[in-house]
């Protein structure tokens, strides 16, 4: 299961972040702007993955 939240952050994070050389503030900005523009019942399930 850890494997499979880390596979999958890894994705939405080269799908969002391009390597450009950006500021991993900004990667951290941009979840977090990802985690709040989920759904209510997805916010947990982002955060158990982010946190994990």
């Amino acid at each position: 299961m850890v494997q499979i939240g880390s596979v999958l952050i890894c994705t939405v994070l080269m799908l969002l972040y391009p390597m450009d050389g950006s500021p991993l503030i900004t990667a951290v900005d941009n979840i977090l702007r990802l985690v709040h523009v989920a759904p209510p019942f997805l916010q947990p399930l982002l955060v158990m993955y982010i946190y994990q």
